[in-house]
C-alpha cells in the first residue's frame, strides 16, 4: 500500500524530474529512496562489524579447531 507525502528538493532536481513520465515518477522516487535506505543500512552493518573486529581478541585456533571444538562441546 502506497502513502502519499510531501517533500522538498532542489529544482535542477525537479526539472529533471519532469523529463520523466507521470505514471513514473513515483515509482522511480520509491526506487531510489530505498536503494539509498538499503546504502545506508549496509554501511551501519559494515562500521558495527569493524567496530567489533577492534574490539574482539583474535582467535589463536583455526576455523576447523574451533568448529571441532565447539562440535565436541555439545555432543
Amino acid at each position: 500500500m502506497g502513502h502519499r507525502i510531501s517533500i522538498m528538493m532542489d529544482y535542477s532536481v525537479w526539472l529533471e524530474l519532469q523529463k520523466v513520465p507521470q505514471g513514473e515518477r513515483s515509482r522511480l522516487i520509491s526506487e531510489a529512496v530505498s536503494k539509498e535506505l538499503q546504502h545506508r543500512s549496509r554501511g551501519r552493518a559494515v562500521a558495527e562489524m569493524d567496530r567489533l573486529r577492534k574490539t574482539c581478541p583474535r582467535a589463536t585456533a583455526s576455523t576447523e579447531e574451533l568448529v571441532r571444538a565447539d562440535r565436541d562441546a555439545h555432543w
